[in-house]
């Protein structure tokens, strides 16, 4: 109906039963203390918390603490259902600048409305995850999964010159137990306030880089949004070039402390799989075709 556009909107609803999985963290503790009795000690269900045998502490170094121990089933269930949209739109400007000149609008977008799983299925608790982060969060590996995500690209072609813009956008996310302690009063939230890791009297107290001193609230994640700019030169029919600047306007991650994740996801204080943890940089690329 409108030359130049193409639209697809698609639904989908995906169960996974009999998964492979892993129980979450949680899962391990709550099934120990969850009926603790004369009998635990020796309850496998909580012998498999390995613990500082000095301390009694569940964090350190791996060599001393072994943590938890979850064993793999085939009982799991994972469940997600959203909605994808992906719209294209190329339209003739006519002349620019003496050189002929097109646009190209392309957009593609994910709607999370739940992601779900369940370890062992009747079991452990089937967990909502969608817009959500926690060490017993994003299946397999920890990785966030917003609720809201979309790419959209806009170049503009001037003769043999490409001019490219890319917008990344990540939706808003919070703690999973942030607010909601009737989900589980054993899980507090993050932390929330003024950092004073050092004295005020500390020469280190305002140093560059460092969080000291400032408001932090770990427990949400506000939108993001990262621009990538690429030009790309046509310089006959046998060479391209091209030159990107990745993160534009050098957007910093946000920082939610080391304990808001998996060890796997939630490293150096952020999810660097989620969010860019390098800032601005720069990429040059050439192609030769004989």
């Amino acid at each position: 109906m409108v030359p130049g556009l193409s639209a697809t909107l698609d639904y989908y609803h995906i169960t996974v039963t009999d998964a492979i999985t892993l129980p979450t963290p949680d899962d391990l503790i709550k099934a120990c203390f969850g009926s603790v009795s004369s009998g635990s000690a020796s309850n496998p269900a909580c012998t498999i918390i390995r613990r500082n045998t000095v301390t009694g502490g569940l964090e350190g170094d791996p060599l001393q603490v072994p943590g938890l121990f979850g064993i793999l089933s085939n009982q799991g269930i994972i469940t997600t259902d959203g909605v994808d949209l992906t719209v294209d739109y190329r339209r003739n400007l006519g002349t620019i600048f003496s050189a002929p000149a097109k646009l190209a609008l392309n957009f593609g977008g994910n709607w999370t409305h739940s992601q779900k799983f369940q370890a062992v299925a009747g079991v452990s608790e089937n967990r909502e995850c969608a817009g959500l982060y926690s060490a017993n969060c994003g299946f397999p590996g920890g990785q966030l999964n917003p609720k809201y995500t979309f790419n959209q690209r806009t170049t503009l072609s001037l003769g043999r010159v490409d001019l490219s813009l890319l917008w990344r956008y990540i939706g808003k996310m919070r703690y999973e137990f942030a607010n909601n302690p009737a989900n589980d009063p054993n899980n507090p939230p993050l932390f929330s306030g003024v950092v004073n890791s050092r004295p005020s009297s500390s020469v280190f107290f305002n140093a560059p880089g460092n969080l000291n001193g400032q408001t932090v609230d770990f427990n949400h994640i506000s939108a993001k949004s990262y621009f990538d700019f690429t030009t790309r030169f046509n310089v006959n029919e046998h060479f391209d070039l091209t030159m990107s600047v990745m993160n534009l306007f050098d957007k910093k991650p946000p920082i939610v402390g080391n304990t808001a994740g998996s060890t796997s996801a939630n490293s150096g204080n952020t999810f660097p799989a989620t969010y860019d943890p390098l800032g601005r940089r720069f990429a040059a690329s050439a192609r030769i075709k004989f």
